[in-house]
C-alpha cells in the first residue's frame, strides 16, 4: 500500500512545469512520453481521493494536453513529434479510456 501523502507529492511534482523531470515537461519540452510516469499518474488518480481541487484541475489539464499532443504528433503538418511514439502508441486507446474515467471521478469528488 502506498502512502497517500507520497502519492499527492508525486502528482504535485508531475504538475510542476518548472520540474524538468515531470511528465509534462518531458512530453512538451523534450518530446518524450514517459510511459512509467504516465501509468503511475493514472493509477494514483484512480485509486486516491484527491481533495485539492486545484491539483485535480492541474492533473486534468496535463491529461487533456497529452491528448492534444498526441493529435499534434499525428498531424503531418505539425512540427511537434514525440520521439518514442512507436514504443507507446499501442497503449494510447487504453490510456485515454482511463483518462475519461479519471475526468468523471474528479468531477464527482
Amino acid at each position: 500500500m502506498t502512502n497517500t501523502s507520497d502519492d499527492i507529492a508525486f502528482l504535485r511534482a508531475q504538475a510542476d512545469r518548472d520540474n524538468d523531470g515531470s511528465f509534462f515537461v518531458l512530453l512538451y519540452d523534450f518530446c518524450y512520453f514517459d510511459k512509467k510516469i504516465f501509468k503511475k499518474i493514472l493509477k494514483i488518480c484512480l485509486q486516491t481521493k484527491i481533495e485539492d481541487k486545484n491539483l485535480r484541475a492541474e492533473i486534468l489539464d496535463i491529461l487533456h494536453f497529452t491528448t492534444y499532443l498526441m493529435l499534434c504528433h499525428r498531424d503531418k503538418k505539425d512540427v511537434y513529434k514525440i520521439k518514442n511514439f512507436k514504443k507507446v502508441e499501442e497503449k494510447f486507446g487504453d490510456y485515454f479510456q482511463i483518462v475519461r474515467q479519471i475526468g468523471k471521478k474528479f468531477i464527482t469528488e
